[in-house]
């Protein structure tokens, strides 16, 4: 992932209270518009089984149509853009790093490394979890990894 791809994550990011009513709002719709109309939706998909590969059987790219499908509500103001994590253990740990920067910017450095990316000031807590969710989905499943960064620079196309 580049640097301007960095920027776009970023930029596309806003924060919002997700107490209020607003926030709360979902939509469990998916907007298939144009679903058909690119090669990246069709490079993945899951079997019944839950297996990882491309399948024959007509489950192509239904995780990649779900991914754009949520972009699209993102950006239309019809799904938030945050998640939540529960975890008491690395709660502490940002904590901890919050309370010592040298540590946190290291760790930031470590974590653009692996990512192949440099970008100045991305040691916050946000940008930390953001890294390390990228770096352990592209571990456990590049597969998948690869269709997100495919979806999400074909929706940056399709949004300009």
């Amino acid at each position: 992932m580049s640097d301007d791809d960095l920027k776009q994550l970023r930029e596309q990011t806003q924060a919002s209270d997700r107490l209020s009513p607003e926030s709360a709002k979902t939509d469990d719709s998916q907007d298939s518009e144009g679903s058909g109309e690119n090669q990246v939706l069709g490079d993945y998909g899951a079997d019944e089984n839950g297996s990882n590969s491309s399948t024959a059987d007509g489950n192509d790219g239904q995780v990649a149509e779900a991914i754009m499908g949520a972009l699209e509500e993102m950006e239309h103001g019809d799904k938030q853009k945050s998640l939540s994590v529960w975890d008491g253990e690395m709660s502490a740990l940002l904590d901890a790093l919050d309370e010592h920067p040298e540590e946190r910017a290291r760790l930031s450095e470590a974590l653009q490394e692996k990512l192949g990316v440099h970008a100045e000031g991305l040691s916050d807590r946000s940008d930390i979890v953001k890294m390390l969710l990228r770096i352990g989905l592209a571990e456990a499943d590049p597969e998948l990894a690869d269709t997100l960064e495919k979806v999400v620079k074909e929706h940056a196309t399709r949004t300009l």
